[in-house]
């Protein structure tokens, strides 16, 4: 019985580590704010203090489900986690709400939308 529980054990244990902390973006024309309520966490970054953004690949079985993130800032540095819900297909750097902090800060050329779409998508 314990060789037909270990796989499920396994499986359950990988979709916990992979799930991680839930946190919220919200974004206006000065500044994202990062909460994540569970942790008692804040972060307030302003687009005119960043200087860049890093991105570094998460990897699990040579499959890419995330990168580390660090948003460098006049004022220090915040570091985070991002992973790609499961069933995600895309998993780039322009789907990340991060990319949102280097279109505004001027690190990256502005996108153009039509009808709510990215057009260079």
């Amino acid at each position: 019985i314990c060789i037909i529980a270990l796989p499920f054990v396994y499986i359950g244990a990988l979709r916990t580590i992979l799930s991680g902390e839930q946190y919220s973006f919200t974004a206006d024309k000065t500044k994202m704010l990062i909460v994540c309520p569970r942790k008692n966490f804040r972060a307030d970054i302003f687009y005119e203090d960043v200087r860049r953004v890093e991105y570094s690949d998460i990897l699990l079985f040579r499959k890419h489900r995330g990168y580390n993130i660090t948003v460098v800032c006049t004022s220090g540095e915040q570091i985070f986690t991002y992973l790609f819900p499961y069933k995600t297909h895309k998993k780039d750097r322009d789907m990340t709400p991060f990319r949102i902090i280097e279109e505004r800060a001027g690190l990256l050329e502005k996108t153009e939308y039509v009808a709510g779409r990215r057009i260079d998508l």
